[in-house]
């Protein structure tokens, strides 16, 4: 049996002149999985992304055999499709998504698997999309994806990728610059000697730490040092805490004062600020205004082209991962 999308195509084609049918969609939403432990958390916030926005959606699911098909009559808030596609190849995927993919809308890509560089099927969808998006925490909590990533998009630089795991850290990067707002503190950027990061799993650490690099002119000079522009070192730590996909504390410390962001006790979607030594501040919590995956979705969406700040922290992470290695 092969893939053939053309009789859904045709099917989905004839519903649009009922009533109460989809007349326009702001895109052809496609997600892939192949791992069954996702399957119903992506389809529900799928769903969640679909109600606000009308879409075809497309779900290639390679937990299931070809032929093992789903189509929902078209709705005023969109149409939905499941095929089967596990032993698809790449170029049947490919044929499926032209087939399917609305011409009057941008074709968004949500690739929920390993593979970035390596399966020629996530090289043959991207191709076609027009926003390409992945979650290098969501399989994988070590630098795996990450480096995966890191080789697709040196290999395709046509191609922008987003990861969510880099755009879910935007509450924490707020929270962070937050504390050099103060004039008080302003000076204490230049001076900062060590960085300490937890988190649940890899991408999230490197994003952080890489985020800060290109914000603050560091560059890697050792294994587990970066130097600023004047030559000073940097030492860094990173430690496994926490939920994957979580942030749980960065602390940046200088000689003589510490400022520190970590995760409340009590309230995981809080975080708790202290700047601790000769400018010491009194703590102060805030809520963390965390994104769901549909408002995520909509950021990597709106992101036209490769976000210069995101290349940056990707590389920076990826130098620092080949030093580490290096030295293992």
């Amino acid at each position: 049996m092969t893939l053939d999308a053309r009789p859904i195509a045709d099917s989905l084609a004839q519903a649009r002149h009922a009533a109460g049918a989809m007349k326009a969609a702001t895109m052809t939403f496609v997600l892939f999985f192949e791992d069954a432990s996702v399957g119903a958390w992506v389809r529900e916030r799928t769903h969640a992304l679909a109600e606000k926005h009308p879409s075809r959606v497309v779900i290639f699911d390679a937990t299931r055999p070809l032929g093992e098909d789903r189509v929902e009559p078209s709705t005023a808030r969109g149409e939905w499709i499941e095929m089967g596609v596990r032993g698809a190849s790449e170029h049947e995927l490919a044929a499926a998504l032209r087939a399917l993919a609305l011409p009057e809308a941008p074709i968004v890509l949500a690739w929920i698997a390993n593979g970035l560089a390596s399966d020629p099927r996530f090289g043959a969808l991207a191709e076609i999309a027009t926003t390409v998006i992945c979650s290098t925490s969501v399989i994988d909590t070590g630098t795996t994806a990450l480096r995966e990533l890191c080789a697709f998009m040196e290999s395709r630089p046509a191609i922008a990728v987003q990861d969510l795991a880099y755009l879910r850290l935007a509450a924490w990067q707020d929270l962070i610059a937050g504390f050099f707002d103060d004039p008080a503190l302003a000076d204490e950027l230049g001076r900062i000697r060590r960085v300490e990061i937890a988190a649940g799993s890899a991408s999230e650490m490197y994003y952080v730490l890489g985020w800060l690099a290109s914000r603050l002119g560091w560059t890697p000079c050792a294994a587990d040092r970066l130097c600023n522009r004047e030559g000073a070192e940097i030492s860094f730590s990173l430690a496994f805490e926490g939920a994957p996909r979580r942030l749980e504390r960065v602390a940046l410390a200088g000689a003589t004062t510490r400022c520190l962001a970590e995760v409340h006790a009590q309230d995981p979607n809080a975080v708790c600020l202290r700047v601790e030594g000769r400018r010491t501040h009194a703590e102060r919590c805030a809520p963390l205004h965390s994104f769901d995956v549909a408002s995520l979705v909509e950021r990597a969406i709106l992101t036209r082209g490769r976000d210069p700040i995101f290349i940056d922290a990707l590389q920076t992470a990826r130098h620092l991962i080949e030093r580490q290695e290096h030295l293992e």
